[in-house]
C-alpha cells in the first residue's frame, strides 16, 4: 500500500515541481496518508526484520550461499528502506507548517516536490531489493 500510495502522490507532485498549480488540500490528505503508510512499514519491517535475523533464518542461509549479495544488497536494502519515511514527514510538516495559501511559496512548494520524488525513489528501491530477498529465499 505504501509504494502504490507513493507512486500516486509523485503522480500529485510533479507539478509542484513544474510550478503549476495544485489542490493543495488534496495534496496535504494523500501526503499525511503517504506518511502513516510508510511509519507502519517500517514498523511491520522491524517485525519481519526479527525473522530474517533469527536463527536459521534468510540471513544465514544468504550468508552461506552468497555472502557478497548481503553485505551489498541487504545492508543497501536495510537502510533505503527507511530513508521514505522521515523525507515524506518534512514535506508534509512543510506543507502543514506553510498552511493553505492560495499560492505556496515557489520554493517550498519545489522542495516538496522533489522531496517527494526522492522519497518515492528510496521507496521503489526498498521495495525492489525486499522482491529480490523473497526470490532468494521467502522470509
Amino acid at each position: 500500500m505504501a509504494v502504490v500510495a507513493g507512486t500516486y502522490l509523485t503522480h500529485r507532485a510533479l507539478p509542484l515541481v513544474r510550478g503549476l498549480p495544485v489542490d493543495q488540500t488534496s495534496l496535504r490528505y494523500w501526503l499525511l496518508t503517504a506518511t502513516l503508510l510508510n511509519l507502519a512499514g517500517a514498523i511491520s519491517g522491524n517485525w519481519i526484520y526479527m525473522r530474517y535475523r533469527g536463527q536459521h533464518g534468510p540471513r544465514d542461509w544468504i550468508l552461506q550461499q552468497v555472502p557478497a549479495f548481503h553485505n551489498v544488497l541487504m545492508e543497501f536494502k536495510e537502510f533505503v528502506s527507511l530513508f521514505p519515511f522521515p523525507l515524506m514527514l518534512s514535506a508534509t510538516f512543510l506543507l502543514y507548517y506553510y498552511g493553505l495559501p492560495n499560492a505556496l511559496r515557489r520554493d517550498v512548494a519545489r522542495f516538496v516536490g522533489v522531496t517527494i520524488l526522492v522519497s518515492w525513489s528510496f521507496l521503489l528501491l526498498g521495495f525492489a531489493a525486499g522482491l529480490i530477498l523473497a526470490k532468494l529465499r521467502f522470509v
